[in-house]
């Protein structure tokens, strides 16, 4: 029953992989369980999933999925494992917000677009900008041609009135 188990759960890691290829590897040593459901939280808002699973059973389903036997080097003692998703920045964004606020939050490593990620591979993602700022800057340089326009449009109008505000003035209020 229990090898069932196992089975069973080798399975359900091996469809997490396939479903996400890209993985990045934590030591979650210290965090309360307070700041895991906040950890949670905000992986799962970026489009993330944060799982713990036994390291053995997660190097079967890795091994499966042909994985670089490299990834070993993360899955050593207590490991969280964080299936990416789309938003790649902002995750390793955030992990690296989580290991400054706790000293005991240690970003092993990663697996992504088939390479091996170390920590300062992780941390140098999250300097670029994530996907939901360069869609602001996006359609901000989109935006502003238009913008300009529409001022340069008006400006006609405003320099109308100016002027006969202007000669106004000059003749006391007699146009």
């Amino acid at each position: 029953m229990v090898n069932k188990q196992k089975q069973e759960e080798v399975r359900h890691i091996e469809e997490l992989i396939q479903s996400d290829s890209n993985i990045f590897f934590v030591d979650f040593t210290g965090i309360d369980a307070n700041n895991t459901v906040e950890f949670r939280r905000k992986i799962r808002h970026l489009g993330a999933s944060y799982k713990v699973y036994k390291n053995r059973l997660f190097k079967v389903a890795a091994a499966k999925c042909s994985f670089p036997a490299e990834i070993e080097e993360f899955t050593n003692q207590t490991t969280g494992f964080i299936f990416v998703g789309e938003d790649v920045t902002g995750v390793s964004k955030t992990l690296k917000e989580w290991a400054n606020t706790f000293k005991t939050f240690k970003i092993k490593g990663g697996y992504y677009n088939n390479s091996i990620l170390h920590e300062n591979d992780i941390l140098e993602l999250a300097k670029i900008p994530s996907k939901n700022e360069l869609i602001g800057k996006l359609l901000y340089l989109l935006n502003s041609p238009l913008t300009r326009l529409v001022g340069v449009l008006k400006a006609n109008q405003r320099d109308l009135v100016s002027v006969v505000k202007q000669i106004s003035k000059k003749n006391n209020g007699r146009i």
